[in-house]
């Protein structure tokens, strides 16, 4: 059976109360529920208790939502109900004869109203794969990254990277350069820390991952934060391995 929209509402209600606070400070709730196929949108100011809601309340709620809807937007891509390239005008009829405005697409609403990237707005490097394809050929190839698993798989399944396990930080409950991550990531692979070697175009993060034991290549990636500079470069006199690209390093390790 079916829950209906009051029903819901009764039950996000009763989990509010036991979750927002009881003290006087304006404020409220943004609340959104996926179930049966439908979307649902709570909104539950305080100012009903006597607490008053200003505009920048309402601001703040409004920005934090857009991660929310973009979490939602993705949810129905992957489970097939709608497209990224479907445009605003099939969802919202009141925009079907506004002009140009009914051309907008999806993705573009989601890389501009949350701040989050999309697959495509994040290329590969051209080495990329076929670097990683000839590592894999003699190593296990897993990711390592402070994004989380979606986001990492996302990006994988796009660029088609021969990725062989998939590993983030959020598995471990700590960000890089916290040392439980590069052990847990070694754990999580069967090996021991000195087993392991950390590539990463980050110095930083290759300090941290040799401070827990683990071996380091340092992959130069000058123009990552584009041609005005600030990418660490080449050399890297502490890495174990130091290349210029991927096949580079697949060169150097015998691939």
């Amino acid at each position: 059976w079916a829950l209906t929209d009051r029903q819901v509402k009764a039950t996000v209600e009763d989990e509010l109360d036991e979750i927002l606070t009881q003290d006087n400070r304006p404020g409220g709730a943004a609340v959104v529920v996926r179930i049966d196929g439908r979307t649902l949108f709570f909104n539950f100011g305080t100012a009903t208790r006597g607490k008053v809601i200003t505009s920048d309340t309402l601001f703040n709620l409004a920005s934090l939502g857009k991660t929310f809807d973009t979490t939602l937007l993705s949810m129905a891509v992957l489970q097939g109900e709608l497209s990224l390239d479907d445009t605003v005008g099939q969802y919202v009829t009141e925009l079907q004869d506004a002009g140009d405005i009914r051309n907008v697409r999806l993705d573009h609403l989601v890389s501009y109203t949350s701040g989050l990237s999309l697959p495509q707005d994040l290329p590969p490097w051209p080495d990329a794969g076929p670097g990683l394809a000839r590592l894999a050929r003699r190593f296990t190839v897993a990711t390592l990254s402070n994004g989380n698993r979606s986001q990492q798989s996302a990006l994988i399944r796009y660029a088609d990277l021969p990725f062989q396990r998939l590993l983030s930080a959020e598995d471990f409950g700590h960000y890089k350069p916290d040392p439980e991550v590069y052990l847990g990531a070694a754990s999580a692979l069967g090996l021991k820390a000195g087993e392991v070697m950390m590539v990463a175009a980050h110095k930083s993060d290759l300090r941290a991952a040799q401070a827990v034991g683990m071996r380091a290549a340092f992959v130069e990636r000058p123009l990552e934060k584009g041609p005005a500079g600030g990418a660490d470069l080449l050399p890297d006199p502490d890495a174990d391995v130091q290349a210029t690209d991927f096949l580079d390093l697949a060169d150097r390790l015998g691939c």
